[in-house]
């Protein structure tokens, strides 16, 4: 616990370094506690949270590129793959945001159209249902990102660009089997939060007939990933071994052990009854797993060689 001291009634701003050695998992978070005092009177406490280890991000995306006959075999119900999936693994860390292009879209008669994604865990959400009325649609490549400016238009004509999930009738949502049925959430938040490895799962079924269509080129998903990286207590970096030395034409060319992105300096002496080395400057550092360095000698009779780690 650390004191601040006494603050003076409409004085200034008092600032005091305070520093603290966090204990918890990565990924997690320490909270400071700030107890408020009015001379006796207690005025609560306010409290801060701050992340254990850095958060870092990246996107991944995966393609199922597979075309689609819509509806399958009859003059209406589901895709000619049903459902068309996409396998993720090897991606690391936690969803914060999912997004689903459709490629390559065409349609008589959208308004048929309802589109389920399902994720690994079951979560799922009605990406398109409903929209575009009667205004056929051919070859058009639709993004579902919930951060986008509008959603898909009623009975208006749709092209291709970046739209929010949509649905304008959900009393008619119900999709052919073996889709899970509903209710549906019309937003990709929920896949928030989530390993995203695992079998992802697009339903497309045409809820009447006789109109027909195609996704031609497929699917596929993006994910923005975060996760926390910290560090692994006090590293060793093993001390630098000089491993070889050449002497040609006057000129001393030494090689030496290194740890990348570590720097480190070269030194000299004539004789070692001298009480100081002398710098080869600069210092280097290291982009692999060892440095070579050179140095004249010239008519210098003798040099005793030694390599420091700086940091």
């Amino acid at each position: 616990a650390q004191s601040v001291g006494a603050l003076a009634a409409g004085g200034g701003t008092i600032v005091l370094p305070f520093t603290f050695t966090a204990s918890g998992s990565c990924g997690g978070t320490v909270t400071a506690t700030f107890q408020l005092q009015d001379n006796a009177a207690s005025l609560g406490t306010v409290s801060w949270a701050f992340p254990l280890g850095a958060v870092t991000t990246g996107t991944t995306s995966r393609t199922n590129a597979t075309a689609l006959t819509l509806p399958g075999s009859k003059s209406s119900g589901p895709a000619s793959i049903y459902p068309s999936t996409i396998l993720v693994s090897g991606v690391t860390g936690t969803v914060s945001k999912v997004t689903v292009t459709l490629d390559g879209l065409s349609h008589a008669n959208p308004d048929d159209l309802d589109i389920l994604l399902v994720g690994p865990n079951g979560q799922k959400t009605l990406l398109m249902s409903d929209a575009g009325g009667g205004n056929a649609i051919s070859g058009v490549t639709l993004t579902f990102d919930d951060e986008a400016a509008a959603a898909l238009p009623d009975n208006g004509q749709i092209v291709s660009g970046t739209y929010q999930p949509t649905d304008f009738d959900t009393a008619s949502d119900s999709l052919s089997a073996p889709s899970p049925a509903g209710p549906y959430v019309i937003s990709l938040t929920q896949f928030a939060g989530l390993d995203p490895n695992g079998t992802w799962s697009l339903y497309v079924d045409d809820d009447r007939n006789p109109n027909t269509g195609s996704l031609a080129q497929g699917w596929r998903l993006s994910f923005t990933t975060f996760s926390s990286v910290c560090c692994a207590g006090n590293v060793v970096v093993p001390r630098p071994v000089i491993t070889n030395f050449t002497l040609t034409n006057g000129v001393a060319a030494l090689t030496w052990s290194a740890v990348a992105g570590h720097v480190y300096r070269l030194q000299f002496k004539q004789d070692f009854t001298e009480s100081n080395w002398t710098d080869i400057i600069p210092d280097l550092t290291a982009t692999g797993t060892n440095i070579i360095a050179t140095d004249t000698v010239g008519a210098t009779p003798r040099k005793f060689y030694r390599v420091m780690l700086v940091q």
